[in-house]
């Protein structure tokens, strides 16, 4: 492959649906490339077709060595301003630019030449294959492509071009949404993706604030004069609680998710019509109680140390529109009582064997030595001291919330 002929091949492989992911290599193997020269790669592991750009068929996934892109970059940056500032342009040439701005946008995010070259050639026809190709670009590990304002405002206006594109051509209602939630899942999949790419990703988690709203509305307005309206609404944002729930259990230092977690708890009471009184809000409502009980579980268990999950908790249990005075004094009770047991049963700071051993006074066959126990009680004793100091101070910001709205209760 000529170099000149770079920026159309790439474009051409991260336009294939079928490739799913991109990745950047500091440099081909040599054993790689010795193996698709001399065509001995008998399995097929490589489409020797697009070599130097290394296409893993069976994993779908295309790897680019920083040399080729730098090489690629220097074709594409003097071809593309030359095409984008010429007055007429030819379907080769619009095509062109495509391929151009693409590599542009590879090596640097924020070049809005690029992508608002790109905005102009991009309809609501061809808005889903550039959203997949925007997929690769913010799922992949280029640096700071998955963090870039502008490639996430650009994919909020590409979903809404197409989201009004499936609107179009829906014959009936019920077809929208069910296209409409299952787009919405596949972006948040992708969104899961980015953050498992860039730590503390503010970026893609706002663009799944964006996105949540944005479903709620169009789903409001297909229901509007249907009894069903709450409940499909409620159905859809439950499902993503679980889906986000289980994503920040698995990363409990990550702020920006644990942020979006406590939003997305916050936005499905403003869906509710009874969140305009905080005295009537449901009591029995599963998804607040359990989610809010299921955080501190893991909060006081395996979390020991991140805020990220203690701020959750403060914002929850204080947010008057989410859980009422009756129910959050249940709830900061329940928590002093599971403080205060921590702190006076001594068996709950040793495992099953060290609490044998201080019953019967011998060793268990699992701490054979002195040594080894007194290591693992002074470990959970210093872990329960950093628990009790979270956990009160949880309560004492709950604590003072319920004092100052008191005092405002009662001034007014």
């Amino acid at each position: 492959m000529r170099e000149s002929e770079y920026c159309k091949f790439l474009y051409k492989i991260l336009s294939n649906p079928e490739i799913t992911k991109l990745d950047i290599l500091p440099q081909l193997h040599p054993e790689v490339q010795n193996l698709i020269n001399n065509n001995d790669d008998s399995n097929g592991t490589y489409a020797k077709e697009c070599f130097p750009f290394l296409v893993v068929t069976s994993e779908h996934v295309v790897g680019i060595s920083k040399e080729i892109l730098i090489k690629a970059f220097m074709q594409a940056h003097t071809r593309f301003y030359k095409l984008n500032n010429a007055s007429d342009q030819t379907k080769e040439q619009v095509q062109e630019i495509l391929e151009t701005s693409l590599v542009l946008l590879l090596i640097g995010s924020e070049n809005n030449t690029a992508l608002n070259a790109r905005r102009k050639l991009v309809d609501s026809r061809n808005a889903l294959g550039e959203l997949n190709l925007i997929t690769k670009v913010l799922t992949s590990k280029l640096k700071k492509h998955s963090k870039s304002p502008l490639l996430w405002g650009y994919r909020s206006e590409l979903l809404t071009a197409h989201r009004d594109h499936i609107k179009l051509n829906c014959t009936n209602n019920r077809d929208f949404i069910e296209l409409l939630k299952q787009n919405s899942h596949t972006e948040f999949e992708h969104i899961i993706a980015a953050g498992e790419v860039h730590y503390m990703n503010y970026y893609a988690w706002n663009y799944a604030r964006w996105l949540t709203t944005d479903t709620c509305i169009r789903l409001s307005k297909v229901l509007q004069n249907s009894p069903n309206r709450q409940m499909v609404l409620e159905s859809y944002l439950r499902s993503i609680s679980r889906k986000i729930e289980k994503w920040c259990f698995g990363h409990p230092s990550d702020a920006s998710g644990w942020s979006f977690f406590s939003w997305l708890l916050v936005f499905y009471v403003s869906e509710r019509p009874e969140s305009t009184s905080p005295s009537h809000i449901k009591q029995d409502d599963t998804l607040l109680l359990n989610t809010t009980i299921e955080v501190f579980k893991f909060a006081t268990t395996v979390s020991l140390g991140h805020e990220a999950v203690w701020i959750f908790l403060r914002r929850i249990i204080s947010d008057p529109l989410i859980i009422s005075d009756r129910v959050r004094n249940s709830f900061l009770s329940k928590i002093v009582t599971y403080v205060d047991h921590r702190k006076n049963d001594s068996n709950a700071i040793f495992t099953k064997d060290e609490q044998n051993h201080l019953q019967d006074g011998s060793e268990s066959a699992n701490t054979p030595t002195m040594t080894i126990r007194e290591m693992q009680m002074k470990r959970n004793a210093k872990m329960l001291d950093n628990l009790q100091d979270q956990e009160i101070s949880v309560i004492s910001s709950c604590i003072r919330w319920i004092s100052t709205v008191s005092k405002i209760k009662k001034a007014n």
